[in-house]
């Protein structure tokens, strides 16, 4: 990632906590500019790191909702450190990796998320605690063994399903 990018999450998140632009220039603009300077380094320094190894997140105590988005895009499963886990990032995660539906604390209450799941990997059906129709299908097509994880006696109409109740 270059400084451009990684500077435009920065101001991103920097917008998202409702800062003002800096005050005029005086003693405490200066305060303040450095204040914020630091901030950015860190961001930018918390950011790249992420960037190589996303499980440093963890090392986060509560991670800004950019870099916890930085992390489970190219970790789904890193999830599991997030204390805060806004719908996006739960949505992201299980894209990336839809075996990280398990850690996913809103599941059942973000639009889309198990069906994303299953999408990415049919097996995260496993994790679907409301399994429809819908989901199930996707999950079987996406991944024919997911069959094991329906419920008795539903009905599918997934082209590569091996085995389980057919419908026409």
């Amino acid at each position: 990632m270059d400084i451009a990018t990684a500077l435009q999450l920065y101001i991103a998140a920097h917008a998202r906590r409702g800062m003002a632009a800096s005050p005029a220039c005086t003693p405490s603009a200066n305060a303040y500019i450095e204040t914020e300077i630091k901030r950015a380094r860190n961001f930018i320094g918390c950011l790249l790191e992420i960037k190589e190894d996303p499980s440093t997140i963890r090392h986060l105590k509560n991670p800004e909702f950019e870099l916890a988005l930085a992390a489970v895009m190219k970790d789904g499963m890193v999830i599991r450190f997030l204390p805060d886990q806004p719908d996006e990032v739960t949505l992201a995660a299980v894209k990336q990796n839809g075996l990280a539906l398990v850690h996913c604390k809103n599941r059942d209450t973000v639009d889309g998320v198990n069906l994303a799941a299953v999408q990415q990997n049919g097996l995260a059906l496993a994790f679907v605690r409301n399994k429809t129709p819908e989901i199930c299908n996707a999950a079987v097509q996406q991944n024919p063994d997911a069959v094991e994880y329906v419920p008795p006696g539903m009905t599918l109409h997934a082209k590569r399903a091996r085995s389980g109740s057919f419908g026409n």
